[in-house]
């Protein structure tokens, strides 16, 4: 009996145990619990009065925080559940605010933050401000910005929780990023902003900023990419084109919204005679389509712009080759219109050893000619179209062009390219065209840079400088294509055709055979946009070709550069390049007399390029 009862009651204890009756649950220690440790960040910061800053907050159990703001009452600014802090607009004093990230679990934990208010802009940290503008002060209401923003060591590592904003306003805008460099330890050092910006105020300007407190790049954009075995199709919202990845001729399809249903399904082009990039020689076309690219993909893509890239080489339809190429088409969200980078480029010898120097220098001395480079687009207009190039100072137009009727227009050089030319500076005892390396300004000036236009035959000189841009309307379409540094580079034409055929020449078959040697490489920057239309609409016309050739920049305040310590030490001053104080007493004699070469040569570095500079000199010309 007792051996009986012994039994139920170690029987009774192990049931106890089983139901956790008076200690932890199975599987559990005993114990104090662990208490939860918060960390808030940033711990220590400085903000400009109205602006705003995200904290963000943890804590060690897993059971969330709360945020308050310790100082004052609401004249300290406020702050949201999920940690915004917006700064007031006054200065409160004193002006050191404390921020608290208190645990959900138990109110007894917690981390604090400082904040110390400025009225002042407070360079180096967010949100980061900076201006898009282009040097020319175009304006638009929509214009494509790629730019990179510095970011100093520490201050933000998670680009999933970056923005745009106007500035002021702090309006989100919708933006792509993408980290290209970080700092040791992970922080964001370089940040990419893709961005749609408007130019349409004073001067051209828009003022933004990012901020932390978002969520990354932009979703529920209209641009949609398919990449698929065979092609690449890309829809920005109003414009659909294709790219074949097994014959490359550039574009299979262009599609946009022709008839106003509402549809981006139209077709812009003739498509069975597409052909594309054409090299020429001697009476033999080489394509891009003759041979299957040696890649297409999508280089880049996001919700705001869509890169992809092309490589092959030309070939006739015997087989030959001539010149690879390297093509990047770029489209942009709810735009109409797509920039393309074609590169051409001599690879003989690319990846073949060579034996001797002997050899090497055989390579070297390869030359690959070309009578002409063209890029065609056959348009299918339904009525005869209209044509207008650009023109200085008046454009050129041919008005709903009949059968065989066209407009070409031919930038060239009229020099002559001899060792005496004084536009062809060549050193003495070399032949060939370049220049002396010496600490010297180049003595080409561009007086002999001219134009001509063909109507159908009819031929005029104009001793000046075409801006580069061409537009084809009729039909409910309007193609207008804009060449970057077209007279520039010349020699170039742009030619209308009454059958549809828009014509860019990279290099003229007007012009001299084209040489390039082994190893050399030429890049030509183009745009083309697609519109519902029938007319021809210069304004639109001169907005295209401003994208292409004055594009528009992101630039910070010069103090945020020297604060983010991107480029180490360095450095700032102000748009005169007066001011002195961003530099040590030391190097203020240097810096002074740099800034007066600057200011000396100020149009020569950054406007004849782009304006021309007559019988002045400072920049070579010619491709």
């Amino acid at each position: 009996m007792k051996s009986a009862c012994l039994l139920c009651f170690a029987l009774f204890v192990l049931a106890l145990s089983a139901c956790g009756s008076g200690g932890n649950p199975p599987g559990t220690s005993g114990g104090t619990p662990t208490p939860p440790v918060v960390t808030i960040s940033p711990k220590a910061t400085s903000l400009q009065l109205g602006t705003q800053l995200q904290f963000s907050a943890t804590a060690s159990d897993g059971g969330g925080v709360s945020y308050s703001i310790q100082t004052g009452g609401a004249n300290y600014g406020n702050i949201t559940s999920g940690g915004l802090y917006t700064a007031p607009a006054l200065m409160p004093a004193p002006n050191v605010i404390t921020v608290r990230a208190t645990s959900l679990t138990d109110n007894n934990f917690f981390d604090d933050a400082s904040i110390t208010l400025q009225s002042a802009p407070v360079f180096g940290n967010l949100p980061i401000k900076f201006e898009v503008r282009s040097r020319g002060n175009w304006q638009a209401s929509l214009a494509p910005l790629t730019t990179g923003i510095p970011f100093p060591f520490g201050l933000h590592t998670n680009v999933n929780t970056l923005r745009v904003q106007t500035d002021p306003g702090a309006v989100n805008v919708p933006a792509q990023f993408r980290v290209t460099s970080r700092w040791p330890g992970g922080s964001i050092r370089w940040l990419q902003v893709d961005m749609i910006a408007d130019l349409s105020g004073t001067l051209g300007i828009g003022r933004y900023q990012v901020n932390n407190g978002g969520t990354g790049s932009a979703t529920g954009t209209n641009l949609a990419v398919s990449d698929v075995a065979g092609s690449v199709t890309v829809n920005t919202g109003v414009l659909r084109f294709v790219v074949s990845k097994t014959s490359f001729r550039l574009f299979e399809s262009v599609q946009i919204d022709r008839d106003n249903d509402g549809q981006v399904n139209d077709e812009c082009l003739i498509t069975a005679n597409m052909r594309g990039i054409i090299v020429r020689e001697g009476g033999t076309d080489f394509l891009t389509s003759n041979f299957t690219p040696t890649r297409v993909e999508v280089e880049e893509t996001g919700p705001i712009r869509v890169t992809i890239v092309a490589e092959g080489v030309n070939r006739s339809g015997g087989g030959v080759n001539k010149l690879n190429y390297t093509v990047r088409i770029t489209a942009y969200n709810n735009l109409p219109f797509v920039t393309v980078q074609y590169a051409f480029k001599n690879m003989t010898g690319h990846t073949a050893p060579a034996a001797t120097a002997g050899d090497a220098a055989l390579q070297l001395r390869h030359v690959e000619t070309a009578d002409a480079i063209n890029l065609e687009l056959p348009l299918s207009f339904t009525v005869g179209p209209s044509t207008s190039i650009g023109g200085n100072p008046a454009n050129h137009n041919a008005l709903a062009m009949t059968a065989g009727q066209y407009l070409e227009q031919y930038q060239h050089y009229t020099g002559t390219y001899a060792a005496t030319d004084p536009q062809n500076p060549q050193p003495p005892g070399t032949s060939g065209s370049s220049e002396t390396l010496t600490n010297a300004w180049p003595i080409q000036n561009d007086t002999q840079i001219v134009y001509d236009m063909d109507n159908s035959g009819t031929v005029t000189n104009h001793n000046t400088h075409a801006p580069g841009w061409i537009q084809m309307a009729g039909g409910n379409l309007r193609v207008t294509a804009a060449m970057q540094e077209y007279w520039q580079l010349h020699p170039k034409t742009l030619r209308g055709q009454h059958d549809g055929l828009m014509r860019l020449g990279i290099w003229p078959e007007a012009a001299d055979p084209l040489q390039v040697f082994a190893g050399a490489m030429k890049t030509h920057n183009m745009l083309f946009s697609f519109d519902r239309g029938g007319s021809i609409d210069v304004t639109g016309a001169v907005t295209r070709f401003n994208i292409i050739n004055d594009p528009p920049r992101g630039v910070c305040d010069p103090r945020h550069y020297a604060a983010s310590r991107v480029f180490g030490q360095i450095g700032w001053t102000d748009a005169q390049l007066s001011s002195t104080a961003g530099f040590r007493s030391g190097s203020v004699p240097f810096v002074s007399a740099y800034f007066a070469e600057m200011l000396t040569h100020m149009g020569d570095v950054l406007f004849d390029r782009t304006d021309g500079n007559g019988t002045a000199t400072g920049h070579e010309y010619g491709m």
